[in-house]
């Protein structure tokens, strides 16, 4: 039993964990290929792709384009999102976010990363936007946007679309309900950008938002700046091994113990001192007892 009790603590705290690389890894394999379509892109189609993704924004803002409206392209072929294509990457390096983003919050979209809010400005930058990017948290085996709980106002999370890395630092968190939606509107001159998720945990009642606001960056365009190595936040590590600690204590308390009983001599020699009976001839006084 102790044996079992073991075995089954540690497979408990394992498995999460295990779900947890697993899913980090699938996500992250759509990130790269994302960045090796970018990279490999030709830049004359890079420029375009961003001059319709920012005229497309100039639209949403109420402003003037120098691209007309007719020509623009429609929601679901921005940014190559045809056939639900990454379009973006958001990673938060404080809480160990690195997730693919694609159009729409479909529940397709939803199970393999962060989704972007149809209506919500596309995620390029640029004065007059606010990007509203939306993830599931509470899953068995995937954090996706469980740990944007965790970020406070200073901290810092970047999007990285068509080889261009924006930086964005939180400025409000903010609980709602699903119907005020007034939080993610555009804000005229101002370059936003707002995690959202259900909360609380199993209730789902109302929404989470974190949201950021944009501000200068070093450069850092390229793959170096949105593929590192694979990450689990320091707290899961600190609950694994922790459990896994206290389980090799209790067992080798355990094991300490039933040494202990086993080195002790027989009650009928250490009582009378008398010698050990040979083997085969019990006594019996003893089976009588029994």
């Amino acid at each position: 039993m102790p044996v079992l009790g073991v075995a089954l603590g540690l497979g408990l705290l394992a498995v999460p964990l295990a779900l947890d690389l697993w899913e980090g890894l699938r996500a992250r394999e759509a990130v790269s290929t994302m960045t090796d379509q970018a990279e490999a892109m030709d830049p004359k189609v890079r420029k375009e792709l961003l001059a319709q993704a920012r005229a497309y924004n100039h639209v949403l803002a109420g402003e003037r384009t120098s691209i007309p409206t007719s020509r623009i392209l429609p929601y679901g072929r921005q940014l190559m999102g045809e056939g639900q294509g990454v379009v973006s990457v958001i990673k938060i390096p404080s809480v160990g976010i690195d997730l693919p983003v694609r159009l729409g919050t479909s529940e397709e979209v939803l199970s393999s990363g962060a989704g972007h809010l149809e209506g919500s400005s596309l995620p390029v930058g640029g004065a007059s936007t606010h990007v509203v990017l939306m993830g599931h948290s509470g899953l068995l085996g995937s954090r996706m946007f469980d740990d944007i709980r965790r970020l406070r106002r200073g901290d810092s999370f970047y999007l990285w679309t068509l080889g261009k890395r924006m930086r964005y630092e939180v400025v409000q968190t903010r609980v709602v309900l699903p119907e005020e939606v007034k939080h993610l509107e555009i804000k005229r001159g101002s370059d936003l950008c707002t995690l959202v998720t259900c909360t609380p945990y199993g209730i789902n009642d109302h929404r989470l938002l974190v949201t950021g606001r944009r501000v200068c960056d070093d450069g850092g365009e390229g793959r170096s700046s949105v593929n590192g190595a694979l990450s689990v936040p320091p707290y899961r590590m600190l609950i694994l091994a922790t459990g896994a600690t206290l389980a090799a204590v209790g067992w080798l308390s355990h094991r300490k113990a039933r040494g202990r009983r086993t080195a002790s001599p027989p009650r009928h020699m250490s009582a009378s001192g008398a010698s050990p009976r040979a083997p085969g001839r019990p006594s019996g006084r003893r089976l009588q007892r029994s």
